[in-house]
């Protein structure tokens, strides 16, 4: 079994805090540190618990003035993002979460720690409560951000305004309407790096899950600009593919799915124990007298507690296939216990998805 994230926080990483930060708090002493972390509470502590903790202990030693503790943590990221020997940086999140914690009073100072804590160790989670409470200001800065010469920044700028950041704080006012945002995409769609272009991605993304009108228009102005935009809108729409939004799809080139069809659907295993792989196999096939591009997907549809089914949508490739070709498709799809699922007895069906409409389907019974 892994070893749970939040053991990060161990002795290795609080030595090596306190001997980093010696030259700029030289009244930081290692087992005072430690006394003050390891209170009686700290083995329940999980890693954003212990993430805060660890912020507040690192308090007690910082300058009361936080235009002043701010400096010196900016000036300590920026020395730590050089040094080639570091220990793993998560547990450094701790320097991102001092400015969300202790720095509302003080935004300007609380932006310019900020871009340069975020050169060694994101902010993207910390500069969410400057968004819920400076929503407009705070927006400025980060389009400011956007054109930042540090790749780390600009990616922060697409990142820490994602309506619906993973592990951070959703953002109601973005989710709502979006358009704050948007130039800060437009401006770094085409970025240089692989790794902004991404956190564009996936902010895009996170628009179409409340605004795919929105996230649509935006993508079509970008779609044929460069190889990097369309990769940018392929990934961004994912969630409108996998629903078979045709807009979406008709966007990325897959058509309507008339002239291609399945043939020969079946499911080899049509009972199976928890445990067991699901077999089926069908042959796809191109009707026309054209090459027809194709995004091939299968549904799972699981059976709830309540005797309903939910589907999961899993791609299976992507092709050209030439006038009148046939191609052959077997398909092992597993039924093992996993954390993110529970499974329910009973009668489940599995659907070939062609350019997002369902093909063919067929059961199969889950014996627990």
């Amino acid at each position: 079994m892994a070893e749970p994230l939040k053991n990060l926080y161990s002795d290795v990483f609080f030595t090596e805090l306190c001997a980093h930060l010696k030259p700029w708090l030289p009244q930081v002493d290692r087992e005072q540190f430690r006394a003050g972390i390891y209170t009686a509470a700290w083995d329940g502590l999980e890693l954003k618990q212990r993430t805060r903790h660890t912020t507040e202990v690192l308090h007690t030693f910082m300058p009361a003035d936080f235009p002043r503790a701010a400096a010196i943590l900016g000036e300590f990221s920026i020395a730590l993002s050089g040094q080639s020997n570091m220990n793993d940086t998560l547990p450094y999140l701790c320097l991102a979460d001092y400015v969300a914690v202790y720095g509302m009073e003080h935004p300007e100072a609380a932006f310019a720690a900020m871009a340069e804590i975020t050169q060694f160790i994101t902010c993207e989670f910390a500069v969410r409560p400057f968004l819920l409470r400076f929503p407009e200001r705070t927006i400025a800065k980060m389009t400011d951000f956007s054109e930042h010469p540090h790749i780390h920044v600009r990616r922060f700028a697409s990142e820490g305004v994602r309506p619906r950041l993973p592990w951070g704080v959703a953002i109601p006012f973005l989710k709502q309407d979006p358009a704050p945002i948007l130039p800060i995409l437009r401006r770094l769609h085409q970025d240089p790096a692989d790794w902004v272009r991404l956190s564009v991605a996936n902010n895009l993304n996170d628009i179409c899950k409340d605004n795919p009108d929105t996230a649509l228009a935006l993508a079509r102005t970008w779609k044929g600009r460069s190889p990097e935009a369309d990769k940018v809108v392929k990934h961004g729409l994912r969630t409108l593919l996998k629903a078979g939004d045709q807009r979406a799809l008709s966007l990325i080139g897959w058509g309507d799915a008339t002239e291609l069809g399945v043939r020969d659907f079946s499911i080899q295993t049509p009972e199976i124990v928890l445990g067991d792989n699901a077999v089926f196999r069908f042959v796809l096939a191109n009707e026309s007298d054209r090459v027809r591009a194709v995004r091939l997907e299968y549904g799972v549809y699981y059976r709830k507690a309540n005797g309903t089914n939910t589907r999961k949508v899993f791609k299976l490739s992507e092709i050209d296939l030439g006038p009148g070709q046939t191609r052959s498709f077997e398909r092992k799809q597993h039924f093992r216990p996993i954390s993110t699922r529970k499974y329910h007895a009973g009668m489940h069906r599995i659907a070939v998805i062609i350019n997002g409409v369902e093909k063919a389907e067929g059961e199969l019974n889950l014996v627990i």
